[in-house]
């Protein structure tokens, strides 16, 4: 009856399903399922980077400020025009009742305004550097927006690595990308991975909507060694509001209430930019209209059934 279709990577099936789309008994409709890419930007006071060379006394990835112009460094657009021949949708973290008001538009202007307010300055200009504090409280003079960025080993996440390096690099953020397999980048046992902390920026792709971003944002869920490195807030985040909250929603039982909770926790992850998303790869479904007049679309909820017993004369 229907089907999904993962449309991150495989362009082919795109026209097959697009000539599908002309048959009238056939409807192909987008899922708000897919999965997300998300920039993390690691929260820790200190980091031992995976580049011992970028180590700092303090991180100025804790600053929300610095946090805040790396999005609007972002070209995602390029990415999806350039890599993914303009498949992708706008990034979407949350349900569709909860918005995301301070999402930042690639404005490299903007960027630069805020380091620059925020005493990050261009000491050489060279675009191929990052601008280093002067006077940039609490950030010791001569910090660099130097980072490593680690993502997967696919050609499409370091082809969109590099596009993103030199949309940041226009705003005087200049990035090391670091690509690891997945054997490693998943694996708490390896350096190399996600859960050791010893990223700056990392990129990820995980399932949307987000329903519940607790696990991702409580400080109970920090790796460490305490917990064998297995929690999922891999940015060291702590929030008390969001720690609050979240042992307030797991106590919970009314889904109004529950929205309450949730809408609190989100406005202030936005706010503190813990999660910056990238591009959206929504599923496609293919679904049959001749079933018993009914259109089994993503919105009367029958686009996931797989069998059904639809008796001799359903089908005209």
């Amino acid at each position: 009856i229907s089907t999904t279709v993962d449309m991150q990577d495989q362009f082919a099936p795109i026209n097959i399903l697009l000539n599908y789309y002309q048959d009238p008994w056939i409807s192909l409709n987008k899922s708000p399922r897919g999965n997300q890419e998300i920039l993390l930007l690691n929260y820790r006071d200190v980091i031992a980077p995976l580049n011992p060379e970028l180590g700092k006394e303090k991180n100025p990835l804790s600053s929300v400020v610095i946090r805040e112009a790396i999005g609007y460094c972002l070209d995602r657009d390029q990415v999806n025009r350039v890599v993914f021949k303009r498949q992708l949708d706008p990034p979407n973290l949350w349900p569709e009742n909860f918005t995301e008001e301070n999402l930042p538009e690639f404005n490299p202007k903007k960027g630069i305004d805020m380091l620059e307010k925020a005493g990050w300055v261009d000491h050489d200009e060279n675009q191929n550097t990052g601008r280093i504090s002067s006077s940039a409280d609490p950030f010791q003079d001569g910090t660099s927006l130097t980072f490593s960025f680690l993502i997967g080993n696919t050609r499409i996440d370091q082809t969109s690595a590099n596009i993103y390096k030199a949309s940041l690099a226009e705003c005087g953020i200049d990035v090391i990308v670091k690509p690891a397999a997945p054997e490693d980048f998943w694996n708490p046992a390896s350096e190399n991975s996600i859960f050791k902390g010893r990223f700056e920026l990392a990129q990820i792709d995980w399932a949307i909507p987000i329903q519940n971003p607790c696990p991702l944002a409580v400080s109970a869920n920090i790796p460490s060694e305490e917990n064998g490195f297995v929690g999922l807030n891999f940015l060291a985040y702590k929030n008390d509001i969001v720690d609050e909250k979240c042992d307030e929603l797991s106590e919970t039982r009314m889904y109004s209430e529950k929205e309450k909770i949730l809408a609190i926790i989100m406005k202030s992850i936005n706010e503190d930019f813990l999660l910056i998303p990238l591009n959206n790869h929504s599923e496609a479904i293919v679904s049959r209209n001749d079933l018993c007049k009914i259109n089994t679309d993503t919105i009367n909820g029958l686009s996931a059934i797989e069998e059904i017993n639809y008796g001799a004369d359903c089908i005209d």
